[in-house]
């Protein structure tokens, strides 16, 4: 019963110790209202007039959120051989998207400037691979816990964000360079115009990676609460 006076302590049985659980439970939930948050505020359903004002994008408070939960998920320790250098490599990606965020909002104000449009570029690209590292974690702890179903929901998952988020975003890219080379025109300005001009059922495509990374996340955080229960 040592395990339950000291709960960093391993379990008898090799399991994960009542601290990890507890840091990957706040961990989760936070990266997962986090993405939650920075969604609403990025669509502006909700508006921070404040913020707005400032010339600060809203949706760095849910930014700010997720990064916190990150470094939760980080301080929960080695779950796998593979888990402490996925946690590293998206603290150090979820502090560069921080740096970058600003850039998206006044590249939006000002599409023709250069330096906005390529800060911006870098700031999806961080997502994309933070969408694919939390989904390869959750697909790591699902390995752990021998939960085999989870942990190919979680790895479809990565490939979701490639395919949905990745492979448009470049091929978005090459097209407003071929197009602004093709007319003499900017084509940093036409790439705004191509992404507002896009079919509503664009949206839906491109937040499906959200919504599964969102639910890999929830249920990263109830199969925890399950082995704290156990």
């Amino acid at each position: 019963m040592k395990w339950l006076i000291y709960p960093h302590q391993p379990r008898p049985d090799g399991s994960l110790s009542n601290l990890q659980l507890l840091r990957l439970v706040r961990g989760a939930s936070r990266v997962y209202w986090g993405i939650v948050l920075a969604l609403i505020l990025g669509t502006q359903l909700v508006k921070v007039e404040l913020l707005e004002a400032m010339r600060i994008p809203p949706y760095i408070v849910g930014l700010l959120l997720t990064y916190w939960g990150i470094l939760l998920l980080y301080g929960a320790g080695p779950i796998t051989s593979h888990w402490s250098k996925m946690s590293k490599a998206c603290c150090f990606l979820g502090l560069i998207l921080l740096y970058f965020t600003p850039f998206l909002y006044w590249w939006e104000q000002a599409p023709e400037e250069i330096y906005y449009a390529v800060n911006a570029f870098l700031f999806w690209s961080c997502t994309i691979f933070i969408l694919v590292l939390l989904n390869q974690m959750a697909s790591e702890l699902a390995l752990r816990t021998k939960d085999k179903l989870f942990a190919l929901e979680a790895h479809l998952s990565v490939w979701a964000v490639v395919l949905m988020l990745g492979i448009p975003l470049l091929l978005t890219v090459i097209y407003a360079f071929y197009f602004g080379l093709r007319h003499q025109t900017s084509p940093f300005a036409h790439l705004k115009v191509l992404i507002q001009g896009s079919p509503g059922h664009m949206s839906i495509i491109v937040l499906l990676p959200f919504a599964l990374t969102i639910i890999n996340l929830w249920k990263t955080k109830q199969k925890c609460i399950d082995l704290m229960r156990n």
